[in-house]
Order: structure tokens, then C-alpha cells, then sequence
């Protein structure tokens, strides 16, 4: 079920936009208006409290000359004056004894105060005192002074419903922001996203039909960024594959070369799917890119806008690009023509051939487990590249019909032994059957769809290891146990000279 979920919501570019947005709004909105919140709370208190204050220093001096001349009907009328002030709670006058001389409710008048709050009154300075201080009410006692001679206390508490009944508004009104902030951020994202990728979908269909066997197919935009560069490399291959094509089909006519028309026909039998791993690639870090800019623009409409997040942003977006552009060199450089023999890492070579094909080995829930040591031979790494994505495919190809509930596993294992370099691909999908076995290194051989396979991938890696390389490869079905679970998988063995 998780799986499905997130297969569903990371399906497209266009889905991971709108989430993307959608989760980056809700965390930026939602700070922001919590900040608000806060802020709008301290102040509206501390305004409360800084009236509070002046109205129990006016209360104090107004009561001055009746406290002094003993004037209980004059203090009374001083509260009564007062007892309609908004979220008033109560007033009173006290003795410096703690008698209650006068109060807005009048059958507390002439008691004396006992509650524990109150009696700190009795032994304090005669200076401003903050009684009580919360969300609920503020208390506030100030002296009452004739010149210098401390005659009394006034004291006001006001009610802080308003203040709160306030504070509730402002989170209904925000609410209301967020939802806006989702909708448009959603708008844009799905605008961003379908102008960033359409061009990229038209090279994935390129891809998807130059599989079937369409190969008049080029892509037909003109851009200057990453997008460009890629579809006119593609169209550049394609086009050069269309000419050598028919250079080959003359010498096939003639019998001659036949290697280099079938590794020709492996080189385009794997075009289309190497177009599709690039897209799987590109998805991820465009996501981010549209996601990381929008959310600048965003910010800037609302006056949020701040220069370390927009840093941060832009930051993000330089690391995704320069992944793009890494992903294009690699795949450039798998549609090299074959070049002389080079010192190269055999370790270097796997990673930069796993990189080709990881997103669609994640996106699969295909576990890699690696052993593997470095090790540098001298040979050809851009033909060493499509055997060992040959053999990775094959093993990805298999691991997918089997169920979301069972681990699809691979296992790499690079390791020198004596003179030679040994390569151990492995898989845990049931293994190939014992009536097929000897005969898929043979040409035009496969188990798969016309549509699917041509049957010369392995064959070509066998004529690149053994001809090419003076290797060996070879094949077997083995049974083993990973993490305490027995598996049956098949093992393609390669075995290259370290020195010739």
C-alpha cells in the first residue's frame, strides 16, 4: 500500500511539483503565520498591560484626596466612575492595612483581603506591582501617595477575552492564507512544470518509439539549456547511427564486418531505454530546481522574502543543475565511439555504468549490495560500460516480474585474483532454466518480446570480453542464502586479464 502511494505521487515531474509546492507552502506559511500569531499575541498583551498600568495610576491619583480625608462615599464614587471600562473585572481601594475601603462589587467592601496574591500587597514597596500577568487577566497594584506618604493601594484587574477572541480571528483569517498560499503555489507549480517538461516528455516519446524500431524520429525544439544540449545530442546520434547503418547494411551485403553491424544494432537497441534512464534521472533534481525557484517567487509576491532562503535556494538549484549537466557527460560518453585502450578503473567503470541506470533501479525497489574492490586494467572502459549494463539490465528485466512483496536483489562483486580481475553479477530472480542456459550468449537469442529484446545484447558482451578484452564470461544459476533467507538467482562471472 506505501509503495503504491508513493509510486502514485512520485510518478511524474508534474505530481512531485505539486506535492513539492504544496509541503514547502504549508511549512512556509505555516511559520510564518505562527510567528505572527505570536508576535500579534506580546503585542496586543503588553498593550493591555501598558493600559492596565495607566489606568490604575489614573485610578491612584484620583483617589488620593478621598483615601486622605477618609471620604467613603467620594471613594466609591471613584470606582463607580471606572466600572464601566471594557473587560474591567474589578477595582478596589485598599488600606495599608489590606481593608477594602471601596470595590465595583460593593459586598467586599469593608473586608480585608486574605488570598495569597493579595497579601503580598501588604509587605511590598509602595511601587507599581504586577500582580498577575497571563492570557486570562492582568492585575495590576499602584500606591497611593500624598507627596511622599504612602496612603493606600489602587488596584485594577481587566479581563483578556477580547485580546483571545482576537487572536482567533487572526487564526481564521490564517487559515484561509494557507489555503491560498496551496492553491496558488499549486497553480504555478503546474504551469512551471508543464513548460519545463514538455520537451522532455517529447524526448522520452522519441525514446519509448526509437525502441519499437522508429528510427526517422529526432526531436524537434530548439533550447539553450540542458534539455537543448541533451536533444541535440541525441538527434546527432541518431543521426549517425541512421548513416552508419547504412554503411553497414552495404557491408553486411558484401558479408564483411558483421561484429560492427551488430554492435550497431546493440548500440540502438539500447538507446531508447538509455533515453528513458536519463529522464528517470533528470526527474528528481528538476523537481527540486522548479520547486526551489518557485518558492522564491512565491516569497517575493508576499513580501516574505528572505536573502539567506533565497541563498539557500539558489544554492539548491546550482547542486541540481550541476547534476544534470554530470548526467549528460555520462551519457555522452556511453555513445562514444570506441576509442583505443586505456588504463582505467574497473571500479570507476561500474559506478559511472550504475549511474546511467539507478533511478530506474530505485524507482523498481531494486537493492544493489556491493563488494568491491579497486582495481585498474588496461582495456576498452566504453565497451566494458555496455556489457556490464547489459548483464544489469537483464537482472532488472527479471526482478521485475516478481512480486512488490519479495526483495529484488543484485549482487556486485569486483575483486582481483592472481592476474585477473573477477566481475560477479548476481541475482536473486529464480535463475535461468537449465534448457536455455547454453544458449544466451548466441546471437539473436532472447526469451523476451520482439518488441522487448533483440537477443545480441549478450552476445556482444561475450564478443567484447572474449575478442576485445581477451576475458571470459560465462554464466551458472546458484543457490545462497542473504540474511538468513535462501535465494536461486543467476551469476554472470567475468574474467579480465589485470596485464596482457
Amino acid at each position: 500500500m506505501i509503495n503504491t502511494i508513493k509510486l502514485l505521487l512520485t510518478k511524474t515531474i508534474k505530481r512531485q511539483l505539486l506535492l513539492g509546492m504544496i509541503v514547502i507552502f504549508l511549512i512556509l506559511m505555516s511559520i510564518f503565520i505562527i510567528n505572527l500569531i505570536n508576535n500579534q499575541k506580546d503585542f496586543l498583551h503588553n498593550q493591555s498591560l501598558s493600559q492596565t498600568i495607566s489606568l490604575a495610576n489614573t485610578f491612584s491619583k484620583n483617589s488620593t484626596s478621598w483615601v486622605l480625608s477618609n471620604d467613603f462615599i467620594g471613594m466609591e464614587e471613584i470606582v463607580e466612575s471606572i466600572k464601566e471600562y471594557p473587560s474591567l473585572q474589578y477595582a478596589m481601594l485598599l488600606s495599608l492595612d489590606g481593608k477594602v475601603l471601596a470595590h465595583s462589587d460593593k459586598k467586599y467592601t469593608n473586608q480585608y483581603i486574605n488570598d495569597k496574591i493579595s497579601i503580598e500587597i501588604l509587605s511590598s514597596k509602595p511601587e507599581v506591582i504586577i500582580l498577575l500577568n497571563n492570557a486570562n487577566v492582568i492585575d495590576i497594584a499602584v500606591p497611593i501617595l500624598r507627596d511622599t506618604q504612602h496612603i493606600g493601594w489602587a488596584r485594577i484587574a481587566l479581563g483578556q477575552e477580547e485580546n483571545t477572541n482576537n487572536i482567533k480571528d487572526i487564526e481564521n483569517h490564517a487559515i484561509l492564507y494557507i489555503l491560498f498560499a496551496i492553491f496558488i503555489a499549486g497553480f504555478f507549480s503546474y504551469i512551471f512544470a508543464k513548460w519545463l517538461t514538455k520537451d522532455l516528455y517529447n524526448l522520452i516519446d522519441v525514446a519509448k518509439q526509437t525502441t519499437t524500431g522508429a528510427k526517422n524520429l529526432r526531436a524537434d525544439f530548439t533550447r539553450d539549456d540542458e534539455i537543448g544540449i541533451l536533444a541535440s545530442n541525441i538527434n546527432d546520434m541518431l543521426d549517425k547511427i541512421d548513416l552508419d547503418e547504412v554503411k553497414l547494411k552495404e557491408e553486411l551485403e558484401k558479408n564483411i564486418n558483421k561484429d560492427k553491424l551488430l554492435t550497431q544494432q546493440s548500440k540502438m537497441a539500447s538507446m531508447g531505454e538509455m533515453l528513458e534512464n536519463i529522464a528517470h534521472q533528470w526527474r528528481q533534481p528538476l523537481s527540486v530546481i522548479s520547486t526551489a525557484s518557485t518558492g522564491v517567487l512565491m516569497q517575493k509576491e508576499f513580501k516574505l522574502s528572505n536573502e539567506d532562503k533565497e541563498i539557500e535556494a539558489l544554492n539548491i538549484i546550482n547542486d541540481s543543475a550541476q547534476h544534470l549537466s554530470k548526467t549528460i557527460d555520462d551519457f555522452r560518453d556511453f555513445f562514444k565511439p570506441d576509442k583505443d585502450s586505456v588504463l582505467f578503473s574497473v571500479k570507476d567503470v561500474y559506478h559511472r555504468t550504475f549511474g546511467l541506470l539507478e533511478s530506474k533501479f530505485k524507482n523498481r525497489l531494486i537493492e544493489v549490495i556491493e563488494d568491491i574492490e579497486d582495481v585498474e586494467i588496461f582495456g576498452l572502459d566504453g565497451e566494458l560500460i555496455q556489457v556490464i549494463m547489459n548483464i544489469l539490465n537483464n537482472a532488472r528485466d527479471i526482478l521485475e516480474t516478481k512480486d512488490d512483496e519479495v526483495k529484488r536483489l543484485i549482487f556486485i562483486s569486483i575483486h582481483p585474483v592472481d592476474n585477473e580481475v573477477v566481475i560477479s553479477i548476481k541475482d536473486n530472480g529464480g535463475g535461468i532454466p537449465e534448457n536455455i542456459i547454453n544458449n544466451i550468449f548466441d546471437p539473436y537469442f532472447t526469451t523476451k518480446h520482439q518488441s522487448q529484446g533483440t537477443g545480441i545484447g549478450l552476445y556482444m558482451s561475450e564478443e567484447i570480453v572474449v575478442k576485445h578484452m581477451y576475458g571470459t564470461i560465462s554464466v551458472e544459476n546458484q543457490e545462497y542464502k542473504y540474511q538468513d533467507i535462501e535465494y536461486t538467482g543467476a551469476c554472470f562471472i567475468i574474467k579480465l586479464p589485470i596485464s596482457l
